[in-house]
């Protein structure tokens, strides 16, 4: 059984892609800069440091963080990769650059994800600006969802770990809301805990690039 419904397109909403505000990169040995922890407890700086990702807000306005272990240029590379979503973001079934002019990117993405006993596909046209090897700001053009905006930002951090090894602080900030007639309190719920999952992905696919 299929089914079309906008809530379809938090597969396509959790995808990597965004875009950001300009953004100095700090030192590589700098700790955690305050404004990108501020608002976060003891124990979930804590649980960054150890490979947790924390994940804060409420209906439909979210900020996720993790920290990678890894270059600037290969956390940016993937984060940036639109043409191949489809290889390492769950439920990304088509994602192509349509245009672009600079540093800014107009693109297409088809998700598909199973919702109790439907198959849930959406479609979004997200603009994507980028701030070079440090934020990524996006917005919706057009699509399954009423409002779907915000921002990716990478910064490097201290290092806790043995070696000189990068480690970045990856944060997402997305402002999402679901077309009129979707049950938002099942929308966001679905949105929150998939996000996750994309960042899990993202981290993944870094790794299995570096080992290349």
């Amino acid at each position: 059984m299929k089914k079309y419904w906008s809530v379809a397109a938090i597969a396509a909403c959790l995808s990597a892609w965004g875009t950001i505000v300009p953004l100095s990169i700090a030192s590589a040995n700098t700790a955690i800069p305050t404004g990108a922890i501020e608002q976060l407890s003891l124990d979930q700086q804590t649980a960054l440091e150890n490979g947790d990702i924390i994940i804060t807000g409420t209906d439909g306005d979210y900020v996720a963080r993790m920290v990678v272990d890894a270059s600037v240029d290969d956390l940016w590379s993937v984060l940036t990769d639109y043409n191949n979503f489809t290889e390492f973001l769950p439920n990304i079934v088509s994602s192509t650059v349509v245009e672009s002019t600079g540093n800014n990117y107009v693109v297409e993405q088809v998700s598909k994800q199973r919702v109790f006993l439907f198959d849930i596909e959406s479609r979004l046209l997200t603009e994507n600006i980028q701030t070079e090897k440090q934020r990524v700001d996006f917005r919706l053009i057009e699509g399954d969802l009423a409002l779907f905006q915000g921002y990716w930002t990478i910064e490097p951090i201290s290092s806790t770990v043995e070696g000189n090894r990068d480690r970045l602080l990856i944060t997402q900030s997305v402002e999402v809301q679901p077309e009129r007639g979707t049950p938002e309190a099942m929308f966001y719920d679905i949105f929150k805990s998939a996000l996750e999952k994309t960042l899990t992905a993202i981290r993944e696919e870094v790794d299995r690039r570096k080992s290349l």
